[in-house]
């Protein structure tokens, strides 16, 4: 993974590719076009200034169509600074179009890993933000553990979604069990697509309180998939964790129990099943 890095006018940033800022602009300004509610207050802002001298952190899906807020809040006087929420949405182009275009420290790099990923967080805490944006309470969650000496520099904090409101209200009730969950599934991020896409769905499927009762058993089986695939992607031999992947989160699978997807090394799966004597022979 690339190291951050700095120009004189630009702020601190560690993106996949700068030069990838020209394609970024062009997609920014198109949906900054299609944004006009956002546009009018961002001209408000530039105005009145209500941000003037504040600190923002903002950990974001990095797209478009955050980039365009990022840019309101920068309108309003503030010293924006921003990192992935979920590795999978990044959009390169504009991670780096923040940077290079409108002066937006950027640490996002899509499908970066576990570590890279908690890199980035600690890097926007490190600036000592006042104001935090969080979306599934990570960059909050990091500032009242390891950068609980901080915490009380923070004036103001948003959550954009359910899934962080609940990890808020843990945090309150047992705040040793709050990380457990993710971080067994990010030990495992990006050693599988179908992992990495699988875990985005339960993620998407907890932040939508609709019928939540109702889907709930279904969550708790996808959740059961989740936790076993990330367990195998980590310490089973790699055929195993593939095959185990492919057919129960990818779809490749079928009714009948121990169906495998086409191209499974099925040698490799039986030998590690075989038994063996106390001499190691089988």
């Amino acid at each position: 993974m690339p190291t951050p890095r700095s120009r004189s006018r630009q702020p601190d940033y560690d993106v996949l590719d700068i030069s990838l800022a020209r394609e970024g602009r062009r997609r920014i300004l198109w949906a900054d076009e299609r944004m006009p509610v956002l546009r009018r207050i961002r001209e408000g802002f530039a105005k009145k200034q209500p941000l003037r001298g504040l600190r923002l952190a903002a950990c974001l899906h990095i797209t478009t169509e955050t980039a365009n807020l990022l840019r309101t809040l920068k309108a309003g006087g503030a010293e924006v600074i921003c990192c992935a929420s979920n590795p999978l949405s990044t959009q390169d182009d504009v991670a780096a179009s923040l940077v290079e275009d409108f002066g937006i420290g950027s640490f996002a790099i899509r499908g970066e890993d576990r570590d890279t990923y908690y890199r980035h967080l600690r890097a926007v805490l490190e600036r000592h933000p006042v104001i935090t944006m969080d979306d599934g309470a990570d960059l909050v969650n990091l500032l009242h553990t390891e950068f609980s000496a901080q915490a009380r520099e923070v004036i103001a904090s948003m959550e954009e979604t359910t899934t962080g409101v609940i990890r808020l209200r843990a945090m309150e009730r047992e705040p040793e069990s709050v990380e457990a969950l993710r971080a067994e599934l990010l030990e495992a991020a990006g050693g599988n697509r179908h992992l990495d896409v699988a875990v985005a769905d339960l993620e998407a499927e907890l932040a939508d309180m609709i019928d939540l009762e109702l889907r709930a058993r279904r969550i708790v089986e996808h959740l059961a998939l989740c936790l076993q695939a990330s367990l195998l992607v980590r310490h089973a031999p790699t055929a195993v964790a593939d095959a185990f992947c492919a057919t129960r989160l990818g779809g490749e699978g079928g009714r009948a129990f121990g169906t495998l997807p086409r191209g499974a090394d099925c040698v490799a799966i039986v030998e590690r099943h075989r038994p063996r004597l106390d001499g190691g022979q089988t």
